[in-house]
């Protein structure tokens, strides 16, 4: 194996242009993987201390060229530096200097990026045990940012929001102003999410731990007649309607921030479910869930309870016409 240690030294002279060409084409021809008599070359460490790197063909000479940075220390690092003028720009390290404790740990990747002095200002970490990639900086995508795992996206951090704590999860500008995606935590009061539209006067969309949505503006369902077809007049609700209890209740589902039972008042599904079945949603029964909870068409229950007033108002009119009949008598 040939090794090329240095570039020669040369003196000048007529025959330095010759030499030198000469000498780059021995370095050409040593990483050409097209001549079957390359065997490779290597560079040799700085004191002769071993092998730093090895450039070598594969498959006999027919293959592609290999660049072997090999570490023979632990703490060591495996490092490729680019300068300009002389400074300091990137650095790659395929291999640092963090132990390797076993289950694939350490002999981490690093790809830092210096200033125009040379200063380091922060680098692309990758960890060899689980190829996972760490940056300081955002990702810019003119495509897609796709997941194969069973993560999309994870946010392990947090930064102060006053007295309270935020993860900003997701931040974009449609041309008009931010919107964010946060997750959010008010110590000792809730935990949750919150959709942020806009920043100089912020619509706030809550969702927190407790079940609860919080909205500044309400929520509003599409009910356009074109889209809304088979209608048919709700019927009697006034023979039932007392079987519809409304009540206060602790919910089991849900917990408050402290532990404490979720309070509130509305009716349950089950008082509604054999008189007006299409207001009692449930999921499919599976294997696991046999028997899934039932939940409640708050807006839906609405319409029973207008067709209850219409009702009333029609025995109202009855009873009123009945009893002018019974002054004009």
């Amino acid at each position: 194996m040939k090794k090329i240690g240095q570039e020669p030294r040369l003196a000048p002279g007529a025959g330095l242009y010759a030499s030198l060409v000469a000498w780059a084409r021995e370095v050409a021809l040593a990483i050409n993987t097209n001549v079957d008599a390359l065997s490779g070359f290597t560079v040799a460490r700085s004191g002769g201390n071993g092998t730093a790197a090895t450039i070598a063909p594969v498959n006999g000479g027919d293959g592609d060229a290999v660049l072997i940075l090999n570490k023979v220390g632990a703490a060591q690092s495996v490092a490729i530096n680019a300068y300009r003028a002389g400074v300091l720009r990137w650095q790659l390290l395929l291999g640092n200097s963090s132990a390797e404790s076993g289950a694939n740990a350490g002999s981490d990747a690093n790809l830092t990026f210096f200033s125009d002095a040379g200063a380091g200002l922060g680098s692309i970490d990758f960890r060899r045990s689980d190829g996972r990639i760490g940056t300081p900086g955002d990702i810019v995508s003119s495509r897609s940012l796709q997941a194969g795992g069973v993560y999309g996206l994870q946010v392990n951090g947090a930064f102060a929001d006053g007295g309270n704590f935020a993860s900003q999860v997701l931040q974009t500008n449609p041309s008009w102003d931010t919107i964010s995606f946060q997750g959010y935590h008010v110590p000792g009061v809730w935990a949750g999410c919150r959709w942020i539209l806009g920043s100089t006067s912020p619509a706030v969309f809550e969702m927190r731990n407790n079940g609860t949505g919080y909205s500044v503006g309400g929520w509003v369902a599409t009910s356009d007649g074109r889209v809304k077809i088979n209608r048919k007049p709700l019927g009697d609700v006034l023979s039932w309607i007392d079987e519809v209890i409304p009540c206060e209740y602790d919910r089991t589902d849900v917990k408050n921030l402290d532990d404490s039972p979720v309070h509130r008042a509305g009716f349950i599904a089950d008082h509604f479910e054999p008189h007006a079945p299409t207001l009692v949603l449930r999921d499919k029964a599976t294997d696991d869930n046999p028997d899934p909870i039932r939940s409640l068409d708050y807006d839906g229950a609405g319409a029973y309870l207008w067709r209850a007033v219409q009702q009333l108002k029609a025995e109202l009119a009855e009873a009123r016409a009945e009893i002018q009949s019974l002054k004009g008598n």
